[in-house]
Order: C-alpha cells, then structure tokens, then sequence
C-alpha cells in the first residue's frame, strides 16, 4: 500500500477505510480497511493506489510546466493547444531518444504528480460514473493528492507505465491498439508499439526507428492513414486498431516494458493495449488485453472490455524470486 494511501478493503464500491490519518477509502469492497497517513485508497482504469503483486507502477507527468514548477512551458488555454501538442512530442522523442530511461527524459524537465498508480492492463476508455468515453482531466483526477484534489489542470500530461513481464510461452508477439492522443510501448528499451489519434502522430517531432514494419512508407505524409482497421463503425476509438513490431520473447525471461501514454489537446482521451501472438487465430477478430494478471471479475465493471479487444487471454506476469 501506498504509505500517503488509505488501504482498501472488501471488494465493492463504498468501502471505508480508518486508521492513523484521516484517510476515506474510496473502495471496490464493503469491507473495511486500515488508513494508513491521510490519503484514500483509489481504484480506476488508470490504475489503484494498492497492490499485493508486481504489477506496472505509473507516473503521471505535467507536460506544462517544469519539474520544480518554476518554468511555465504552455497552458489550458485553447489558444496553447498546438504548445501542447508540441511539448508531447518533444517528450516522447526524448522517451524514444533516452532508450526509455524516464529519469533522463522526462524526470529531469516535467513536473511529476506525487500520488503513483498500480495497473494490471493499460485499457482506458470509459468513465465509471457516466458510462461515457473519459475526458482528458480523468487522468489527473486518478492521480489525485491524499485531498483528494487533481495534482494540476488538464490536458497536457503523460502518463508513463513501467514494470517487467514475462510471457506464458515462447513464440513470437506483438502488441496492438490505439492511443488517444497517443500510446506508445519500449521493451528492454526498443520501441515496438506506437498508435496515435489521426491528427495527432508524428508530424515533424516524432521519428520512427528505420524499418519499422507497422508504418507505410509515407507515414509522415498522411499521419498513418491506411495502418488501421475498420476505421468506421458505431464508436471510432474501439475500431480503430494500430499493430506493432514482432517480438520475439522467450518463457521465463524477464522484460522491461515501458508503456506511455499521453493527452495534449483536450476533449476525450483513451489507451487500448492488446497482445498478439504469431500463428493464433481471433475469433471474431477480437484481439486479448495485455495483461499481467487474469483480470478480476469484479473489474470489468470498470473497464468496460468491448469492440475489437477481450479480458480472455494470455498474462504476463514475470516470474518470482524465489
């Protein structure tokens, strides 16, 4: 548990938590949990304040503002909506460029939100209380502080996963999906994934590895048109579908990921990350999250696991010291 986080008990939503703050679990459990500091336990797609296994451990990031808060680099304001979006790219080319060290790309230059995450899967997509597809400030309202108050304004974040997996067997995988604004994922700090809203992709700030085999020659021309799959349908993000590099991953050897996943002009938000295994069929052409761990039934009304993408499927949980 975190130590500034009220630790939760039971699994339904309206759990209490008491103990040597004045923490309120904000719970999935009717039971009762000790707090621990002044903080709240706090569950949502982006991740829980609590974990009892190895999971991805994320960061939020303001992309506005320095790491010590003095500089100011853009703002909210509509009319900063390309600084925004300049400053996302500007981070992630220095994510790609630093080999995924986030201490030396991002941690240097971005203020960081106190408040770290635990998620299972990287799957972002509804709002639990509306049903609706997320806004850009749900990011910041997950990372909110022991008050409860959003540790800055959105948008202009990133929010940065990083954890170590294993795959169930050896063969060759890839992950696929969509980022809105923009997904991204490093293994052992190579570039492999990379899925971004139309309109929102590389422009002149973003550069590919060379070869990379899920963008079309003229990727930087047309902003990737032509990489995705049924691009029509009832709800665009969940038909929208990016595919990555093949990967070639053996059982019982540990991997470094590291999944970001940012947000720069406002509105509506989302991260959809699957996996893929060369040779296997998909049904219905669902493809299954990526996941470290079986996805808890209780969850799911949470995530909201639909279109194009299923809970079933292979986990990736790395192996235990024993």
């Amino acid at each position: 548990v975190n130590s500034m986080m009220g630790s939760m008990g039971g699994m339904k939503a309206g759990g209490a938590s008491s103990g040597l703050g004045s923490g309120a679990g904000g719970g999935i459990g009717s039971g009762m949990g000790p707090g621990i500091g002044n903080g709240r336990a706090f569950l949502s797609a982006f991740g829980s304040s609590f974990s009892k296994t190895p999971l991805l451990r994320g960061t939020l990031y303001d992309l506005k503002r320095s790491r010590d808060g003095d500089t100011v680099f853009c703002t909210t304001a509509p009319g900063d909506t390309g600084k925004r979006k300049q400053e996302l790219h500007a981070a992630l080319r220095s994510l790609v460029a630093n080999k995924f060290n986030t201490q030396q790309s991002l941690a240097k230059k971005y203020y960081a939100a106190p408040t770290k995450l635990n998620a299972n899967q990287v799957y972002i997509y509804k709002d639990i209380k509306t049903k609706n597809t997320i806004q850009a400030n749900a990011a910041t309202n997950a990372f909110a502080g022991p008050d409860g108050k959003p540790p800055f304004a959105a948008p202009g974040w990133l929010v940065v996963y990083e954890g170590e997996i294993s795959p169930p067997e050896t063969g060759e995988y890839r992950f696929v999906g969509m980022g809105d604004d923009v997904l991204l994922v490093g293994l052992n700090r190579e570039l492999v994934f990379y899925a971004y809203w139309p309109g929102e992709g590389h422009g002149p700030a973003i550069h590919e590895p060379a070869r990379a085999n899920w963008e079309p020659e003229n990727h930087c021309k047309n902003d990737g048109k032509g990489t995705r799959v049924n691009p029509k349908g009832p709800n665009v993000f969940q038909n929208l579908l990016y595919k990555g590099s093949w990967m070639k991953l053996r059982k019982g050897t540990k991997y470094k990921v590291c999944i970001a996943f940012g947000e720069g002009t406002g509105g509506l938000a989302g991260a959809a990350l699957a996996i893929e295994k060369k040779g296997e069929a998909h049904p219905g052409n669902k493809y299954s999250v990526f996941k470290l761990s079986s996805i808890d039934p209780e969850l799911m009304d949470i995530l909201f696991i639909e279109g194009l993408y299923k809970a079933e499927g292979p986990t990736f949980m790395p192996p235990r010291r024993r």
